[in-house]
């Protein structure tokens, strides 16, 4: 297993193992200690079931079951989020920006945190690029542990020990 840092801040390249098959704990424990460091890891060219999937996350803990909202998809286990823009119905294969399930889409436009609205929010969210572009469609994150580190320290002082809630609506 081959573990690349992809910026000094933020995010590391796995590879050489492979997901899809069972892990042993020497290997798990590698995975999870690159997690605990970069914050985000990539591992490319991995083709997963929904099954296999599940499989590997629960390795971080529990599952969370997905809430109902109006205009998700429930085509998958409830443990998983359906994020697609795909429509076999339409000439392009697209959903347009017109369609009910577009709607709930467009809060993934923006900022978001998955999971912060929970009294206990998500260890993680480990995604899985089933169908993507051949260019754009990027995620970007970013690493709240660098962006309190290079807050003034007046900054933090002040906001040290305050508690935010934050709700889905």
């Amino acid at each position: 297993m081959i573990i690349t840092p992809m910026h000094p801040c933020l995010g590391a390249r796995v590879e050489g193992v492979e997901l899809a098959a069972p892990l042993d704990e020497a290997a798990f424990r590698r995975i999870f200690d690159a997690f605990q460091e970069h914050s985000v890891l990539v591992f490319p060219d991995q083709r997963l079931t929904d099954e296999q999937q599940m499989a590997f996350s629960r390795r971080f803990g529990p599952l969370e079951t997905t809430i109902s909202s109006i205009g998700q998809e429930r085509r998958l286990h409830p443990n998983l989020v359906d994020l697609s823009n795909v429509d076999p119905q339409r000439a392009d294969g697209l959903m347009g920006w017109d369609d009910r399930r577009m709607v709930y889409q467009s809060g993934n436009q923006l900022w978001h945190s998955d999971s912060s609205f929970k009294p206990v929010p998500a260890m993680a969210s480990l995604l899985s690029g089933r169908e993507v572009p051949p260019a754009g469609g990027e995620t970007e994150f970013v690493s709240m542990r660098h962006a309190w580190a290079t807050l003034p320290e007046a900054t933090r002082r002040r906001l040290d020990g305050r508690v935010v809630v934050h709700s889905i609506l």
